[in-house]
């Protein structure tokens, strides 16, 4: 899949993903979850490139791309996308406030389970 394609399926997923978790849909929030998770091995398959366009998704005025995108690179350039999360943890957003918190916490106690 080429670059634009994956940022693309990575974006769709990731607000399906938010929405349906929104409503309560959460079988169908959990696919959405899974087809994140995908991209994001696509991503890291890519290399430099693929790293560096899914960081570049920190800065979508999206606060859910922004998010996930966050939560995704945190291994590869954890200072900016602690400085995402802290700002999106800072806002009163239902559900990404409370993840981005989620995050920063697991990142500063050693429990990030995510790569």
């Amino acid at each position: 899949m080429d670059l634009e394609k994956l940022l693309l399926e990575f974006e769709n997923a990731v607000v399906k993903q938010h929405e349906y978790t929104k409503s309560g849909d959460w079988k169908k929030g959990n696919i959405q979850t899974d087809r994140i998770a995908k991209t994001h091995a696509q991503f890291i398959s890519m290399g430099e490139v693929g790293k560096q366009a899914l960081l570049q998704l920190t800065r979508s005025n999206r606060p859910e791309l922004a998010l996930m995108a966050a939560i995704y690179s945190m291994r590869y350039r954890p200072e900016q996308c602690l400085e995402v999360l802290r700002k999106l943890s800072s806002q009163e957003i239902p559900h990404i406030s409370f993840t981005a918190k989620i995050a920063i916490d697991d990142w500063s106690n050693n429990d990030w389970n995510l790569d």
